[in-house]
């Protein structure tokens, strides 16, 4: 069947003109029909009737241009087509933590936009072509944990890309602190500068990083943005469907036996007085040092009885399952790209938002809660924050403030997230604050398809996920005026709270607050908010927005009286339909109501905005550094 799906994207590479999926699409389909391994289903959606790829799963566009392919940790297996090479406008291909074989194909030395190439953790082999040195736009290059063989490329002595290999390359002098010891130049996967002190590895890092390009969020311009039918769910954060547990995975091979022996082989024996330091300093030292760490593990193994139950019962629990998908990142990351956590975006009973900016100038917004120590941090609190991290990290969609990475740490207490950063402030503000640019019709409709196409996608993953509080103020705006819904309710329960060390009812604990019908009444709430202006309780007479909006509902001829005195320009064919998906929303019985896939359905069509064009214009890259500010953690 794949030899046959294979002969059949090759036919419609030389009859393009037969089909209507364009040409990126058919090179997508090759590299899909020399997947042999798919456990997650991740290409299932990948169909040769669409127009174009923009809809399916790990492809994200640009006006109809894919400009990246992210599907890592999918675990697929199979060959890296040449064809990849074919997508002339890819600014990020992601495939690690794959099981791709073979070579690197040399036709990806035609990506001339390319500006992130990772293949790590693959059973990739052979040599990496020349060509890849010579792509104009590559800045990050990250190859660790495969199978290449041979020595480093003449390209990476001759560039700056060997600083920017990830464990893979070898270090500068100048980021070793003026050591003088070579690296052995032979090309190794094994190789790894994280193996280096922590104070090399700092420097590294935050030298890499200030080097490190990051494109900041393009403004949408005025001209027409390009119709295209199809979806685009992933934010180039994490792979939407989620990991499986990697606990008891043997890692890859991190190199031939052959190849460490040829390695060990050509290295110089130690001079003698190499020997004599070896034997007479660091091997008592080395002694030493151990028998102190022992004294310490055993000291802390038999105080484990004063730990109490809260190390042993629901925290151990939840630590086996816990996701590793997410980057834990330090405290003292976050202190540094907060100010001192003293750049206060806004206050809530318990917890805190700051906002922070990071090395390479990317906008963060970290959130962290009151409680100050294990004693104001209940089992449940522990519970609903993990809970809490594996739920939002499975959303992954454009239109949705996604989680970036978290902080947990006991000694100083810390518990906090890290998401995008939206610019703009909140819709409820560009509605009701005067000071607020004001939105157009054209912005406000672009704003509900963003909403409407983040919550049908939150609806459709197995589990449904549900926004517990859906409001105006919830929903952020980034430069180009893209919606981002924002999850508030990260930490509900009241801080100061005695810690509980009996066991609770974990099932209840885990039952929704919000169900989907109560998300597609909240949408409709929101609507008749975006498009009177009109606060959803009224401050002159008290009157919640459906009581005053629900005779103009019924009377066809009055719904004009609905509209914002501010808006101009407004079609009355789209007036129309957005007061009856409206009315449609709030329906009493909930089991009347529409879902929201409907719901997005009903509004494109009158519309004509796909999803696309409801999401915000980012950067491939915004999320490199967040990992390697993760390596310590790791």
């Amino acid at each position: 069947m794949r030899v046959a799906f294979a002969f059949l994207i090759t036919l419609l590479l030389r009859f393009h003109g037969c089909v209507s999926l364009n040409l990126e699409g058919v090179s997508l389909l090759t590299f899909r029909s020399n997947v042999e391994i798919d456990p997650f289903n991740a290409l299932q959606d990948w169909d040769l009737r669409d127009e174009d790829p923009c809809k399916w799963n790990g492809v994200q566009c640009v006006d109809g241009r894919v400009e990246m392919l992210n599907l890592q940790g999918m675990k697929l297996g199979g060959i890296l087509t040449p064809e990849l090479g074919k997508l002339n406008n890819l600014k990020a291909l992601v495939l690690s933590a794959n099981n791709f074989t073979g070579t690197i194909p040399n036709e990806f030395g035609g990506l001339l936009m390319l500006e992130l190439l990772d293949l790590r953790s693959n059973n990739l082999s052979g040599s990496i072509p020349s060509a890849i040195g010579d792509l104009p736009s590559l800045t990050c290059l990250l190859l660790s944990e495969n199978k290449f063989e041979g020595a480093n490329p003449s390209w990476m002595e001759k560039t700056c890309m060997n600083q920017k290999i990830d464990h893979w390359s070898k270090l500068k002098d100048k980021y070793l602190h003026g050591r003088e010891e070579k690296i052995d130049d032979n090309l190794s996967t094994t190789t790894s500068y994280i193996s280096e002190p922590g104070d090399d590895l700092h420097t590294v890092r935050r030298h890499l990083l200030q080097e490190s390009k990051n494109l900041p969020a393009v403004p949408v311009s005025n001209a027409p943005l390009r119709a295209a039918s199809v979806p685009s769910h992933g934010s180039g954060t994490f792979a939407a469907t989620p990991h499986s547990s990697q606990s008891g995975q043997k890692k890859a091979p991190l190199a031939a036996a052959n190849t460490l022996e040829k390695k060990l082989k050509r290295k110089p024996r130690p001079s003698k007085s190499w020997v004599k330091l070896i034997f007479t300093v660091i091997v008592p030292v080395t002694s030493v040092v151990f028998i102190i760490i022992l004294v310490l593990i055993v000291a802390y193994g038999r105080s484990g009885t004063a730990i109490g139950p809260w190390r042993s019962g629901l925290s151990g629990e939840l630590g086996k399952a816990f996701i590793t998908g997410v980057p834990k990142l330090k405290r003292a990351e976050l202190e540094a790209a907060c100010e001192d956590f003293s750049n206060i975006i806004i206050t809530y009973p318990n917890c805190t938002v700051f906002k922070g900016t990071l090395s390479s100038g990317v906008e963060i917004a970290v959130v962290s809660t009151k409680a100050s120590s294990l004693f104001d941090w209940s089992d449940r609190s522990e519970f609903q924050f993990r809970n809490k991290i594996d739920t939002i990290s499975r959303i992954n969609h454009k239109n949705f403030v996604n989680l970036l990475g978290y902080c947990q740490e006991d000694d100083p207490f810390m518990r906090m997230m890290v998401f995008e950063y939206a610019p703009n402030g909140t819709l409820f503000e560009h509605l009701h604050v005067k000071e607020f640019e004001h939105l157009d019709w054209s912005a406000r409709m672009r704003v509900i398809m963003g909403i409407a196409y983040c919550l049908q996608h939150m609806h459709d993953l197995k589990p449904v996920v549900v926004h517990p509080i859906l409001q105006s103020s919830c929903i952020f705006l980034t430069e180009d005026y893209a919606a981002k819904i924002a999850d508030l309710g990260i930490f509900s329960e009241p801080v100061g709270k005695k810690r509980i060390f009996l066991n609770y009812n974990k099932e209840n604990s885990m039952k929704p607050t919000a169900y989907p019908e109560s998300n597609v009444y909240s949408f409709g709430i929101l609507l008749l908010e975006i498009i009177s202006g009109r606060m959803p309780i009224c401050e002159d007479d008290g009157l919640p927005i459906l009581d005053w909006a629900v005779e103009h509902l019924k009377d066809r001829k009055s719904i004009k009286s609905l509209i914002d005195p501010s808006l101009k320009s407004i079609k009355d064919n789209e007036l129309e339909i957005v007061c009856e998906v409206a009315k449609a929303c709030v329906h009493e019985d909930c089991t009347r109501r529409p879902t929201m896939k409907q719901v997005a359905v009903s509004l494109r069509e009158v519309f004509g905005i796909p999803p696309e064009s409801a999401s915000p214009r980012l950067s491939p890259l915004w999320w490199a550094e967040l990992e390697i500010l993760s390596v310590e953690a790791s």
